[in-house]
C-alpha cells in the first residue's frame, strides 16, 4: 500500500489515478502534506469533501480548516506516526450538523527516497450506527443489571434446555442456595410432585404461548415449604428468537396466612351473625336490607326474600321515621349509635325495639352497617304499668313469664311472682321471707348481694347474671335490679326482673368454642392445636415424657373438589375427620389445619417405631373408599411425623421436621408414611 500510493504521488496522473481509486470508496480518505512539523490538506476524496462541507481545501492546513481543539488532537496523533514511522489507529468523535458523529481512524505514513515521512495517508469509517447501538446496549445492560440486583422479587434466568443461567440476590435470599449452587443443580426449590407440571409450563413459554402468573408450593434449601407467586416470560434476541426464560417469584407465604386467617374470621363472624338469638340486620348505605339472620325473620314473620325487598325505614312506624332516618345518619358518619324506635311487623303489630347499629367498615371506607333489635315492648309495658299502680303492677308480674321479686333494704323478699312455680318447681308463697340469695347458686351469691347493696348506697340499677335452682337444674337469669327511695330518700324497696337467657349463654359458649372449633369438620382448630400443643410440650418437658406430632396432607383432594364441586369436597372431609377421631384414644388430640391438612398430637410414644405402626393404620384407614350422595370416592393421604424430644425441643421444630417428613413422603410416592428420622438419614 505504502509503494502503491508512494508511486501515485510521484507521477503527474495522481490526482486522476486517485480520483478513479479513492471516490467509490465509502471511507473518508484524507492525504495530508507534511511541511515543518505542519499538515496541509493534500488530497480528500469526494464522500471525504462532503463531509468537511469546504470547497476550498486544497493547500490549508489543519489548523485552517479544523477547530482549535480537534485540530490539536489530530496533530498529536500525526506526530506519532512520523515518530513511530508506523500506523496509528484511534476513534474520535466530532459535532456534526447537532449530533455527534463516530469515526474509526487509521493513519499511515508516506515515505519520499530518503525514507522520511512527508505525506500522512488517513482513512476514516463513519462508526456512528456501531457506537449508537453499543451505547444502547450498554444502558439496557445497565438496566438489566440494575432490576436483577435491586428486585424486591426473585428473579431466575434459565437457558431454553431449562438449565439455570442467574439468579438475583433476592431468589438466593428466599430460597437459600446460592447462584453457584443452583447451576449444579436442576431446579431443586421445584417439589416431585410439580416438576412435571413445571416442565409443561416452560415448553409453553418457549413455543411463545401465553402463561398466566400462577400460585403454587416451592421449597427452600432448609426443606421448609413456602407459597409463591410465578410469572414466566421468553428472552428474545435481536432476530426475534426465543434465547431463554425470564422467571419473577414472589413470597406470598404471609398473604397466604392471612387469607386463611380473613377465612377463619369470616366463619366466626358467618356463625355470630345466623346463631345470634337477637334478630340481626345488615343494610347497605342506601339503607336497604341486604342481609337477616333467622332471629329476625322469626321476630317479623316476613322471609329473607321480602326482606331483601325492603328499606330499613319499612319497617319503622310512621311516626318514628324521621326520629330513625336522624339515627341513621349518624352510623352512616361513622358513628355507633343505640336508639329506641317502634318496628311494625308483618301483620301489622308495633314492638317498641332498641337498636343498637355499627358501621362496617372495609378499606377504611363505611359501606352500610349492622343493626342488633332488642326487643323492649313487654319490658316496657311492664315498666309502664308499674308506674301507673300498684295494683296494675301486680296484675303484670302475676302474669309474668321473668322471676319479678321485691326486697326490702335488708334483702328478704316481700313479693315472688306466680311465675316461680313454673319456671323454678316451687310456689311463689315458698320465697316470701327468703333472703336475696335463697336458691342462687353459692359461686354467685357474693356478687349478687355486693351488687344489691351497692345500689342501695347509689341508688343507681344493677345487672348481675347468677344461676337459679329449677327442676331443670341450675338456669342461667339475668337479674336486674332497681332500687325505689321514699320521698325523704330512704330506700322503701328493690325490684328485681330475672330472666332467663340460658340461650344467650349456650351462645355465648358456642361463639368461645368456635373461635377453637373448625366449623366444618368441628374437630379442634389451628389455635386450638397450637395450645393443646404448647401444653402437651411443657407437661412432657417436666414429667420427661415423649409424644408424637403427625402432620397429615390429602394427596389428590384437589381432584375430588375439580370433579365433584366442594361440596363433595366438604363432605369428604368431614368423613375423614371423623374416621381419624374415632380411631384415637380419648387423650389425643385430632386437628384441622386448614384445607385438607390435619395434624395429630399422640401421647406416650417412646419410639419411631410405635408411631408408624399407629400413621400406617390411620392412613389405610384413610384410602379405604368412602359413598357420598351414592357417588364413591377414594383418596389417599401422606403422613410424616416428629417425635419429641428426639427431634427437637420447641413447637415450631417439631412442627417444622414434622412437615419436612411429609414432604419427603408425597417426594416418595405420596400415600406413605416418613419419620424425620428417614429426612436426617437422607440428609
Amino acid at each position: 500500500m505504502k509503494n502503491f500510493f508512494q508511486q501515485v504521488f510521484s507521477t503527474n496522473q495522481s490526482d486522476k489515478l486517485l480520483d478513479l481509486i479513492l471516490n467509490e470508496i465509502s471511507d473518508f480518505i484524507y492525504v495530508m502534506d507534511v511541511t515543518n512539523d505542519e499538515f496541509y490538506y493534500y488530497y480528500i476524496n469526494q464522500v471525504g469533501q462532503e463531509h468537511l462541507d469546504m470547497t476550498d481545501w486544497q493547500g490549508k492546513s489543519l489548523d485552517q480548516l479544523m477547530p482549535t481543539e480537534l485540530a490539536a488532537t489530530i496533530k498529536g496523533h500525526y506526530q506519532q506516526v512520523i515518530q513511530t514511522k508506523c500506523s496509528v489507529t484511534y476513534e474520535d468523535k466530532v459535532w456534526k450538523d447537532g449530533v455527534w458523529m463516530y469515526g474509526h481512524n487509521i493513519v499511515t505514513p508516506l515515505f519520499n527516497d530518503q525514507q522520511e515521512v512527508d505525506k500522512i495517508l488517513c482513512v476514516t469509517r463513519d462508526i456512528t450506527d456501531r457506537k449508537m447501538r453499543e451505547d444502547d446496549l450498554k444502558r439496557t445492560n445497565e438496566l438489566y443489571q440494575s432490576l436483577l440486583q435491586n428486585s424486591g422479587d426473585a428473579i431466575l434466568i434459565l437457558s431454553k434446555q431449562k438449565k439455570i443461567l442467574e439468579v438475583n440476590p433476592a431468589f438466593e435470599t428466599l430460597y437459600g442456595w446460592t447462584e453457584q449452587e443452583l447451576q449444579q443443580l436442576e431446579l431443586p426449590f421445584v417439589p416431585a410432585e410439580q416438576k412435571e407440571e413445571v416442565d409443561y409450563l416452560l415448553n409453553r413459554v418457549l413455543c411463545e404461548e401465553a402463561t398466566p402468573t400462577y400460585q403454587c408450593k416451592r421449597m427452600r434449601k432448609n426443606g421448609e415449604v413456602i407459597d409463591v407467586s410465578v410469572s414466566l416470560s421468553p428472552i428474545h434476541n435481536a432476530a426475534g428468537e426465543v434465547v431463554a426464560i425470564s422467571s419473577m417469584i414472589r413470597d406470598i407465604t404471609k398473604q397466604k396466612q392471612e387469607e386463611m386467617l380473613l377465612e377463619d374470621g369470616k366463619a366466626r363472624h358467618s356463625s355470630l351473625f345466623e346463631f345470634n338469638p337477637f334478630p340481626m340486620i345488615r343494610i347497605d348505605l342506601n339503607g336497604l336490607i341486604n342481609k337477616v339472620n333467622p332471629a329476625c325473620e322469626e321476630k317479623f314473620s316476613y322471609s329473607k326474600h321480602q326482606f331483601k325487598q325492603m328499606s330499613l325505614l319499612e319497617l319503622v312506624a310512621d311516626d318514628e321515621i324521621e326520629h330513625a332516618r336522624t339515627n341513621i345518619q349518624q352510623i352512616v358518619q361513622g358513628n355507633q349509635t343505640k336508639f329506641q324506635t317502634k318496628l311494625v311487623k308483618q301483620d301489622g303489630e308495633s314492638l317498641v325495639c332498641e337498636l343498637t347499629a355499627s358501621p362496617i367498615v372495609v378499606k377504611e371506607t363505611i359501606v352500610g352497617f349492622h343493626c342488633i333489635i332488642d326487643d323492649k315492648t313487654e319490658k316496657l309495658a311492664m315498666l309502664q304499668a308499674m308506674q301507673k299502680s300498684e295494683e296494675n303492677y301486680r296484675l303484670i308480674t302475676d302474669h309474668s313469664l321473668d322471676l319479678i321479686t321485691v326486697h326490702d333494704a335488708n334483702g328478704m323478699i316481700t313479693y315472688a311472682s306466680p311465675s316461680h312455680a313454673s319456671l323454678l318447681g316451687k310456689a311463689d308463697k315458698d320465697f316470701i321471707h327468703q333472703l336475696l340469695t335463697y336458691e342462687v347458686h353459692e359461686d354467685d351469691q357474693k356478687q349478687y348481694k355486693t351488687a344489691f347493696y351497692q345500689s342501695l348506697i347509689s341508688l343507681q340499677d344493677f345487672t348481675v347474671n347468677i344461676r337459679k335452682w329449677s327442676i331443670d337444674g341450675w338456669v342461667w337469669y339475668q337479674a336486674k335490679g332497681t332500687p325505689v327511695a321514699k320521698d325523704n330518700g330512704e330506700i322503701s324497696h328493690v325490684v328485681i326482673v330475672a330472666r332467663d337467657i340460658s340461650k344467650q349463654v349456650k351462645y355465648q359458649q358456642r361463639l368461645q368454642e368456635m373461635a377453637y372449633v373448625d366449623h366444618l369438620t368441628q374437630l379442634p382448630n389451628r389455635r386450638l392445636f397450637e395450645d393443646r400443643f404448647s401444653k402437651l410440650l411443657a407437661f412432657s418437658k417436666r414429667k420427661q415424657k415423649k409424644f408424637a406430632v403427625l402432620y397429615l396432607d390429602g394427596d389428590n383432594f384437589k381432584e375430588i373438589n375439580d370433579k365433584w364441586g366442594h361440596d363433595f369436597g366438604d363432605k369428604y372431609l368431614q368423613m375423614m375427620a371423623q374416621r381419624l377421631s374415632s380411631n384415637v384414644r380419648e387423650e389425643d388430640t385430632v386437628a384441622r389445619l386448614g384445607g385438607d391438612e390435619f395434624a395429630l398430637l399422640l401421647t406416650d410414644m417412646d419410639k419411631a417405631d410405635e408411631v408408624t405402626d399407629v400413621a400406617n393404620k390411620l392412613r389405610e384407614l384413610l384410602a379405604k373408599p368412602c359413598v357420598i350422595d351414592e357417588v364413591e370416592l377414594q383418596s389417599t393421604f401422606s403422613i410424616g411425623f416428629s417425635i419429641f424430644p428426639i427431634d427437637g425441643t420447641t413447637g415450631d421444630t417439631l412442627m417444622r421436621n414434622a412437615d419436612q417428613s411429609l414432604y419427603l413422603a408425597k417426594e416418595y410416592g405420596k400415600n406413605n408414611v416418613h419419620a424425620y428420622e428417614q429426612v436426617v438419614g437422607i440428609k
